[in-house]
């Protein structure tokens, strides 16, 4: 019987040492509603919430870090977190440990960095070929890239790589390239970066491509004649250009721009006038030569040419291809490019002068003859040998003939008119009313005037000029 109540009795103590045993483990404490993740800035934030079956304490092993309150008895509690500012660009770590007399908790703490954005956002001008640029960007925030192209829709502007983003304040290399542009005018765009972080504000970086630069020339230029004078091509750009070498023929050259320079897609060329001096062709041969127009980085050349002075056929006799045969020269001249002498026609002066002078078969054109040699042969103001006057082409065999300006002396005049400007030769003939007729040519300002016109006229008898012999075939 005794025997029967030892087993009772163990079984009594072991079943309270196993009641002691399960009151000890409840006796411990419970963590909810955690936020161990705390922005930079100093706070005092809730951490958590404490559950706990007896006396506790709680610290942490930063001094950045402190826990309110630190220590309590059995009960619920909410444990603040007391944080001293990240003044740093990197998050900061500490652990809490929470314990009582048995047991024992820890929770890690996490400060986020002190958010930065560092950054050389200086605007970027590239040029028409395109090519590549860098932004450099220091930080420790993601950070989102928006590319806008302006007006251009095309796309010309684009983000090519980017450096791997760490945690960590470091260095980001955005690399973005541009297109190649055929417009003649600029083209921008905008780079924008936006930091993820409620502290860092976006910031934008403009891009401008330059145009192409161009200088056309819109007229083709034509051939000079022998004269030269002032001739106007118009042109059209979209910079300030000027002639940067010409050939030592050509004088002033005048570049003025009609509209103004482009700076949009609205207004894409500048249309221009410019005016070209060239001088007299004296030498003789046919001049050729390049007019260099230059502007920032356009550069356009102009092939110019000037046609050359007058080469009569030689010989005293020329065969035009007309009714009658021309002289090759002034009646009073040796050759082609003199004057000769100036003859009168009145009373007692020989009836017709290339006659008396050169004798027969030469004589003095009528008016049929000499309309026959302007309507049948090719006219032109030209030069012979440095003299000014109207060059004769036969339309058949290609024989010319110059005449001298050799101008017309008055009757009481002392100076002879017009001489290197205007054009008098007596026509055979005496009409009714005592006049004479001759063929006369002018000019505006020579050497301005680019044409001249010819007229038949009546003259005063008393006025001296230039005589042309014919004589028949």
């Amino acid at each position: 019987m005794k025997k029967r109540f030892d087993i009772c009795f163990f079984l009594c103590i072991l079943f309270f040492c196993s009641a002691c045993t399960s009151d000890e483990q409840e006796a411990g404490i419970t963590l909810s509603n955690v936020h161990n993740t705390i922005g930079a800035k100093a706070s005092s934030d809730p951490l958590l919430h404490l559950k706990a079956e007896g006396p506790w304490t709680a610290k942490t092993d930063q001094p950045w870090c402190r826990i309110e309150p630190a220590s309590g008895e059995a009960g619920e509690f909410e444990l603040l977190c007391l944080l001293q500012e990240n003044t740093t660009y990197e998050e900061r770590r500490c652990t809490l440990t929470i314990a009582t007399q048995d047991r024992t908790e820890q929770v890690e703490i996490v400060q986020l960095q002190n958010d930065a954005v560092f950054n050389d956002a200086s605007d970027k001008v590239m040029p028409p070929e395109g090519g590549t640029f860098t932004v450099e960007v220091e930080a420790n925030v993601e950070v989102d890239v928006y590319v806008t192209h302006g007006s251009e829709s095309d796309g010309w502007l684009s983000l090519e790589s980017v450096s791997e983003p760490t945690k960590a304040l470091s260095k980001r290399i955005y690399t973005f390239r541009a297109q190649p542009s055929e417009l003649s005018f600029a083209r921008g765009g905008d780079i924008t970066f936006s930091p993820k972080s409620a502290t860092q504000e976006r910031f934008t970086v403009n891009v401008k491509q330059e145009q192409k630069d161009f200088i056309r020339l819109d007229d083709e230029p034509q051939e000079a004649d022998v004269l030269g004078g002032n001739f106007y091509w118009n042109m059209s750009t979209n910079v300030a250009f000027e002639a940067m070498s010409k050939p030592d023929w050509v004088g002033n050259v005048t570049v003025k721009h009609i509209g103004l320079l482009p700076t949009n897609y609205v207004d894409t060329e500048c249309p221009c006038s410019v005016s070209i001096e060239i001088k007299p062709n004296t030498h003789g041969h046919e001049r050729r030569g390049t007019i260099v127009f230059a502007g920032e980085d356009a550069e356009l050349a102009v092939e110019i040419t000037q046609e050359s002075s007058c080469f009569p056929t030689s010989g005293q006799r020329v065969d035009l291809g007309l009714s009658v045969d021309w002289a090759g020269w002034n009646l009073g001249a040796e050759s082609p490019a003199e004057y000769g002498n100036l003859y009168a026609r009145t009373e007692g002066t020989p009836g017709d002068w290339a006659s008396h002078t050169w004798g027969l078969p030469w004589r003095m054109p009528t008016y049929h003859e000499m309309w026959e040699l302007n309507s049948q042969c090719t006219g032109k103001r030209t030069m012979c040998q440095g003299v000014f006057g109207v060059s004769y082409t036969s339309r058949a065999n290609g024989n010319c003939i110059f005449l001298p300006a050799s101008g017309m002396l008055r009757e009481e005049g002392d100076k002879v008119e017009g001489q290197g400007t205007q054009l008098y030769v007596w026509a055979r003939g005496i009409d009714s009313d005592d006049t004479a007729r001759c063929m006369h040519t002018s000019w505006g300002s020579i050497p301005s005037d680019p044409g001249f016109v010819v007229d038949f006229r009546d003259t005063s008898r008393e006025c001296s000029m230039s005589v042309r012999p014919v004589c028949e075939k």
